[in-house]
Order: structure tokens, then C-alpha cells, then sequence
């Protein structure tokens, strides 16, 4: 996987750090986290730790776009897998393979991919895929447009919709609503890849408080499966 790195954020296990270090030893691996972690990485790899926000925001939005914009800005290669610290993923070989047959768009999974008609614009933010220039697109926005509070964005709190929403904004250059013909943006700038390509995989929802281990159902989790589902 030249010209890729992997970019895990947030608070790390160190089960988590030790999956990716063995499964992917030739490639960059960038740990963003906090200060009070206590990961232990090898010396080769990039370990960034970040004050603690004060405020952790609606859903932890706050953590995931300071460490991750914190890693993004250690990224010197033209792709970027944006991985949570708690989540393992494999076969990521495999998702780089489809992102370069349009590399323009940002890959993610049916992990919490919401149906429009319920969540307008509500991405999976638990793995993106992306060239790094389009990731760290998407982050700024968000943080640039989280902190307004008027009835354009107050609906928009959610992480995964304010990523998608303010991303899109900014790539075509217009306000949105929640006209459903605004689907077509998605389609454009997104896509998903099946859990199946993935498997072995860990996937954990703490709000939940539920684990994954290669049995994630979309459709029993209110979730879409494929891009043209929205």
C-alpha cells in the first residue's frame, strides 16, 4: 500500500495498536490520542498526544475532529485511512485497490450509514478512506462550522452529518437542505465497502455498549449497505 497511511485517533487500546503495528509493518502508522494514554508504540511510529478537551461535544464530536486533524496535519502521503482507536479492521488492502479506481471519492463502511429519509446526510465515520487532501477537507469544515449555532446548522450536530454535510458544501460550493434530490451529492463524493472484505474486524458502538466481531448486520442496526440505498 504505497503513498498510504494509517491514521488511528482517539482513545487507543492497545490491543488495537498491536493489530495494526503486526498486520501492517511496512506502511506509515500515525497514533493520535491524548496525553493521559498510556500505548505503548514502537519507536518508528508517529505518536501525537493532545490536551483533552474541555468539552467532548454532542457524541464525542470534539475528540474525533481534534485528534484526528492533530494526526492529519503528520500525513505526508497522498492517501489516508482514518481508523478509530478501539476498531480493527483487515484485508485494508483490499479498499485501497477500489479507492483508486475513483480516487476522488472517500470510502467508509455501512457502520451506522444511515437512510436519508430518517438521518439527511449521515455518513459512517467509523473507517474513511480517502485522499488525504479530501479527509482533512472534510475535518476542517466540520470544525470550522460546528461551532455555529443558528437554525442553518444547529440540526447538523451530529458528527457524521456535519463531516458529510459541510464537506459537500464545500466541494460544490453551495448551501444545502434536506431536499431529498441532495442524495445525489452523496453518491458523488462517497461510497461503501462491505464488512465482508474486512473480516477479521472488530467493531465497537460505546453509546451502545456493543461489540462486533465479524457479525455486523446493516439492516438490523439501521443501517444502509450500499451507497445507492440512501
Amino acid at each position: 500500500m504505497e503513498q498510504v497511511t494509517l491514521l488511528i485517533q482517539g482513545k487507543i487500546l492497545q490491543s488495537t495498536y498491536d493489530f495494526y503495528y503486526k498486520s501492517y509493518p511496512n506502511i506509515p502508522i500515525i497514533v493520535s490520542t491524548w496525553e493521559n494514554s498510556d500505548v505503548k508504540c514502537d519507536r518508528n511510529i508517529t505518536l501525537i498526544k493532545s490536551k483533552y478537551p474541555k468539552d467532548p461535544g454532542v457524541q464525542n464530536k470534539n475528540l474525533q475532529i481534534q485528534s484526528t486533524i492533530a494526526g492529519l496535519s503528520f500525513v505526508t502521503t497522498k492517501y489516508v485511512i482514518k481508523l478509530r482507536g478501539d476498531e480493527e479492521y483487515s484485508n485494508l488492502e483490499h479498499a485501497i485497490d477500489i479507492l483508486l479506481k475513483n480516487d476522488d471519492k472517500i470510502l467508509t463502511s455501512p457502520v451506522f450509514f444511515r437512510e436519508w429519509n430518517r438521518y439527511p446526510y449521515h455518513i459512517s465515520d467509523h473507517i474513511l478512506i480517502g485522499k488525504t487532501l479530501n479527509i482533512n477537507k472534510m475535518f476542517e469544515e466540520a470544525a470550522s462550522n460546528f461551532v455555529l449555532d443558528n437554525d442553518m446548522y444547529i440540526h447538523y450536530d451530529i458528527p457524521e452529518q456535519a463531516l458529510c454535510k459541510f464537506y459537500i458544501e464545500n466541494r460544490e460550493g453551495v448551501k444545502l437542505d434536506n431536499n431529498s434530490d441532495n442524495k445525489k451529492y452523496m453518491i458523488k463524493y462517497f461510497d461503501i465497502i462491505s464488512l465482508d472484505n474486512y473480516i477479521p474486524y472488530k467493531i465497537v458502538a460505546n453509546i451502545q455498549n456493543k461489540i462486533w466481531y465479524n457479525n455486523f448486520i446493516p439492516e438490523s442496526e439501521d443501517s444502509i449497505s450500499e451507497i445507492t440505498q440512501i
